[in-house]
């Protein structure tokens, strides 16, 4: 799912990384017949998004195919992660690398106390995001946590950068073992006894602030990992394409049947 583009993108400021890649998300409203085919789609502020990322959602999203419960017409909240990977120094691959159609805010009840930030890595001006993937129980509690991906938006050495993500993916995962989820109004499958729920839990350096809809940020990617009760990579492909303040219950939503291109 990608496209090559020659120089259309602004300076974003990255770090001096040869991994260094280019991101956004974009959010919107996907609406699917009772076949799995996509009728129409809609992405939220499209006047704020780069027209590369609006036709590259625009050429790519109708040729996705879905599975649906129930086999009914839907519409459902969609999250799309686009990602810029630098070819050389006038052009770009962009692809839409992650996409979730489960997205909700983590309100009315769930109690997400967010973790404390890193003294070390504060005090060097380091950030980072770290997608976790919760292994809930019915009665809310969190009985495992996993990290799927630590992102840097702060470069270094390959060994200063791997105990970075160590640090904020144990001060993310720590924290997370002491949350509680309102699962009152998630209903279980026949056969499933657990929620899986993904969360992104954003640290921004001292001096760092998050960037606005529809702008690039700059960031090193760190290896993907699968949450060992996760029994196939499907939902990988969605594992960062939830923003801060975000979470998706795995399951709860259509499911991608398409097989995204995520190689640059």
């Amino acid at each position: 799912m990608s496209m090559i583009l020659a120089g259309s993108l602004p300076a974003a400021e990255p770090p001096a990384s040869a991994r260094t890649e280019l991101s956004l998300l974009a959010t919107g409203t996907v609406s699917i017949d009772a076949g799995g085919n996509v009728t129409a789609h809609q992405l939220d502020q499209p006047g704020k998004l780069p027209p590369a990322v609006t036709e590259l959602v625009g050429g790519k999203i109708r040729d996705w195919k879905f599975a649906v419960d129930g086999g009914k017409p839907v519409t459902v909240p969609m999250t799309l992660r686009i990602v810029a990977h630098p070819i050389d120094k006038d052009h770009y691959q962009v692809g839409i690398e992650g996409a979730s159609f489960e997205p909700m805010r983590p309100d009315r009840g769930n109690e997400l106390a967010p973790p404390e930030y890193p003294n070390t890595l504060a005090r060097r001006g380091v950030g980072g995001i770290v997608y976790l993937t919760l292994h809930v129980s019915p009665d809310g509690s969190v009985a495992q946590s996993s990290v799927d991906q630590v992102n840097l938006t702060t470069v270094g050495e390959e060994g200063q950068m791997r105990t970075w993500r160590y640090t904020f993916g144990l001060a993310a995962k720590r924290r997370s073992m002491g949350w509680h989820f309102a699962t009152q109004d998630w209903p279980l499958k026949p056969g499933q006894s657990f929620h899986s729920v993904r969360v992104p839990v954003q640290f921004v350096a001292p001096g760092q602030s998050l960037k606005d809809y529809g702008q690039w940020e700059a960031y090193i990617p760190g290896p993907r990992t699968k949450a060992p009760w996760l029994l196939d990579d499907s939902g990988l492909f969605g594992g960062n394409a939830l923003a801060d303040g975000q979470m998706a219950v795995l399951g709860s939503g259509p499911r991608l049947l398409t097989q995204p291109e995520q190689s640059f």
